[in-house]
């Protein structure tokens, strides 16, 4: 884990470590569902919609609703319930509580679980709602929060995915060993412990112990799945092993159905992981295999539509890979990692040049100043961070007294100038490098804490785990935030000094004009 800060625990004091972790919503997500829930006129399926969209929220008012006095200890399985136990009023104060993006970060590692989560509501409903008509709240809700339990750990402790995705997902190793060694306990105990504590809908709880207690029943199912070819040999079967029949005929194992899916279709659809989930799908709803998948492919590509463009993986972006390729590679892999986004290429690579970046400098501070205005001189000052070994260049500036970004000057970036972020000076990344003279490196090590405080548009396209950021100063005070890269590739220390020492000559040649 090199620097992590994340030490096993025994499962008491996890509990109440993520028990007592304040989750963080977007503020944009929370000012929707405190409009909607305030207008009297809203319909349920219009509150609905804007709580499945926030999903920190959606678990906060299940968890309030559930430990309420009147429940009686009973979850609250559905939207419905949630209200009626609550009320308008109370869910209103609640959402007013909530601390948004720009008092508590939300990291990357957390956004991609959301959205793994809403991947896997999406083929629940696909799949299951339909044909469970009347179970259709349990469904949707179920699925949308079945990874609930992991959102306080990715919190506090963001590096946690992705460590656990590469070693699971990408090396093989075992999950178990992966989770003990991190946290001190596997991570189906610690989330069948947290959902319990919680008081989550029935049918989480209930998922989580199958996973955890019934493995046996598990792998019979597999081996039973693997005849989805001889339906009618599969069926037989399973009429002699009533006890499987019975297990596989509960309308709860929808929920873990959908959501192992969407976690395996994560790394790839053509893996063993997945098919296993598919398989089971097949079985579990007597489809054909091959109009499973369909359904699968289909689902997963509408959802992607809807979410629109996201600096997150979606796995409909697989679709179009070949059907072996896994997202993330073995660390241990001999050959080149393929088919990974954003790779840089050593082609596209930018070359140091010294003595054109030193004659560069030289004519910022020139007298009289041959550039006509501060554009001018922008466009100057980018072009000299090419001669130092960048390739990319973006120059924020705050717009009016609302604290809205807008790109004052970018070179071989794709931003429209004058055109408002969603970022503002207020975002915590920002509020720092405003604060501080030192420029802030990003690399492949630090990428997920630092740049998930970026909205997804502007982390989208940047599109980089190596850039460096720093500001530029006017008498005494930040008036810009330099961004620069090579096209994802490390940056060399000699371009990182050159890159501290252009923001210093722009600011003596702004001084001067």
């Amino acid at each position: 884990m090199g620097n992590s800060i994340l030490q096993p625990k025994p499962l008491n004091e996890w509990l109440k470590l993520l028990d007592r972790t304040a989750l963080p919503v977007h503020t944009g997500q929370k000012e929707r569902v405190q409009r909607v829930i305030a207008n009297p006129n809203s319909s349920l399926g219009e509150i609905s919609r804007a709580i499945t969209e926030a999903p920190s929220i959606a678990l906060i008012l299940f968890r309030e609703a559930s430990r309420s006095a009147s429940s009686l200890k009973e979850p609250a399985y559905s939207l419905n319930a949630v209200l009626q136990r609550l009320g308008m009023a109370r869910c209103s104060t609640l959402l007013a509580s909530l601390m948004d993006e720009s008092k508590v970060p939300i990291p990357a590692s957390l956004r991609q679980v959301w959205l793994i989560g809403q991947h896997a509501n999406r083929h629940a409903n696909a799949l299951f709602a339909h044909k469970m008509a009347r179970l259709w709240q349990e469904i949707h809700w179920g699925s949308l929060l079945f990874f609930s339990p992991l959102w306080p750990l990715l919190t506090r402790y963001p590096e946690f995915f992705e460590h656990w995705e590469q070693r699971v997902l990408g090396n093989g190793e075992p999950a178990y060993k992966v989770e003990r060694e991190l946290l001190g306990l596997p991570l189906n105990r610690l989330c069948h412990a947290l959902a319990r504590h919680w008081n989550l809908p029935e049918w989480i709880i209930d998922g989580y112990a199958t996973l955890g207690s019934n493995r046996r029943m598990i792998a019979r199912a597999l081996l039973l799945s693997r005849l989805h070819h001889a339906p009618l040999e599969q069926q037989r079967r399973l009429d002699e092993q009533k006890d499987l029949n019975t297990w596989l005929s509960q309308p709860a194992n929808s929920i873990v159905l959908a959501s192992g899916l969407a976690l395996a279709s994560h790394n790839s659809w053509g893996d063993n992981h997945c098919l296993r989930w598919q398989r089971l799908i097949s079985l579990y709803l007597r489809l054909p295999l091959a109009t499973v998948q369909q359904q699968n492919h289909l689902t997963s590509v509408e959802h992607a539509r809807y979410l629109g463009i996201t600096n997150l993986w979606h796995p409909a972006q697989a679709l179009i890979w070949p059907w072996h390729v896994q997202r993330i590679k073995s660390e241990h892999a001999n050959a080149a990692p393929a088919a990974q986004p954003a790779q840089p290429d050593e082609s596209t690579r930018k070359a140091l040049d010294l003595p054109r970046w030193r004659k560069q400098a030289s004519t910022l501070l020139q007298r009289p100043s041959p550039f006509g205005n501060t554009l001018q001189l922008l466009n100057h000052y980018a072009g000299m961070l090419m001669h130092g070994g960048f390739s990319r260049v973006l120059v924020l500036g705050p717009q009016g007294n609302n604290g809205h970004l807008v790109p004052v000057c970018q070179l071989n970036y794709e931003f429209t100038l004058q055109e408002p972020l969603l970022d503002t000076t207020t975002n915590p990344l920002f509020r720092h490098l405003l604060k501080h003279r030192e420029p802030l490196l990003v690399h492949t090590d630090n990428h997920y804490k630092i740049l998930g405080h970026l909205s997804e548009q502007l982390a989208f396209r940047l599109n980089s785990r190596n850039l460096v950021m720093g500001s530029i100063w006017r008498n005494n005070k930040p008036i810009l935030l330099a961004i620069a890269d090579d096209r994802g590739h490390p940056l060399q220390p000699d371009s990182l000094k050159a890159f501290n020492a252009s923001n210093r000559y722009l600011e003596q040649a702004l001084k001067l004009r």
